[in-house]
């Protein structure tokens, strides 16, 4: 009774500041395309040749780490993310193309096998994720570099991916004009974050205070759109973006930003 009693004191109080409870159906999770048998058979099989072992390899300790990792959701996330450039009319063919915080160098081996005379660059905080990357991509050059490392106008490229990066970083302000800085005039800049809406990974750790191994930053979709819509504006030169949500994995779990230099 006493626990009732305590309920019915919150729920009166949230009441009477204007707030109200919500009852919400649990998510679906709809089918699955791209992570199919073949596919990933394909990509094990490069992984188990990358000799993955403990000593040498303390996050990656052994090709079912990475397999963990490159789970379905997120494999779907980097095909939608290479698929939303060609619903904008982006061709990746025969351009140079940067994936910055490329992890496991997923999101350029699925821009190199689609796409024909590619110039692949990736970059990482991670020494890991480096070797990781250009194990499974040979055709990328892939640098240990952060956010922060890369310089707008020493290298410009046509087309720059930074997917699942943002929310790990406590700097918001200057994160999105310095990625645009290292996309070429009438290039494109491709960000990705997860839905702060059903996101609840918790900061964990940091070496410097300025990433994060987790999330410190949370966007729904309506405060992701003002956020991009907002940094645009400051901008001293024009472009036009479009903000949204992939499809196909758990219902609006990831937002995206396609940014057009004009």
């Amino acid at each position: 009774m006493a626990l009732d009693s305590l309920k019915r004191s919150v729920l009166t109080r949230m009441a009477q500041a204007g707030y109200g409870v919500m009852k919400t159906e649990p998510r679906e999770r709809p089918e699955l395309t791209y992570f199919d048998g073949a596919l990933r058979e394909r990509v094990e099989s490069d992984v188990q040749q990358i000799g993955l072992n403990p000593a040498e390899w303390p996050v990656w300790s052994s090709p079912k780490a990475v397999m963990d990792y490159l789970e379905e959701q997120r494999v779907n996330a980097y095909h939608q993310t290479v698929e939303l450039c060609g619903r904008h009319g982006v061709d990746l063919t025969g351009k140079s193309v940067l994936d910055v915080g490329t992890c496991s160098g997923y999101l350029l081996r699925i821009v190199d096998e689609k796409f024909d005379g590619v110039s692949l660059t990736g970059t990482d905080y991670y020494e890991e994720c480096v070797r990781l990357s250009q194990a499974l991509v040979p055709n990328a050059d892939v640098v240990k570099a952060s956010i922060d490392d890369l310089k707008s106008g020493e290298d410009t490229f046509d087309v720059v991916f930074c997917t699942e990066v943002l929310e790990h970083i406590v700097d918001t302000e200057t994160q999105i004009p310095g990625l645009l800085g290292l996309v070429k005039p009438g290039g494109a800049l491709i960000v990705t974050v997860p839905n702060g809406q059903y996101d609840s990974t918790p900061a964990f750790t940091s070496d410097d205070g300025v990433s994060y191994v987790g999330h410190v930053n949370f966007w729904t979709p309506q405060s992701w759109a003002f956020y991009i819509q907002r940094i645009a504006a400051t901008l001293d030169y024009p472009v036009t973006f479009d903000v949204g949500t992939l499809g196909n994995n758990f219902a609006g779990d990831v937002l995206y930003a396609l940014i057009r230099k004009d």
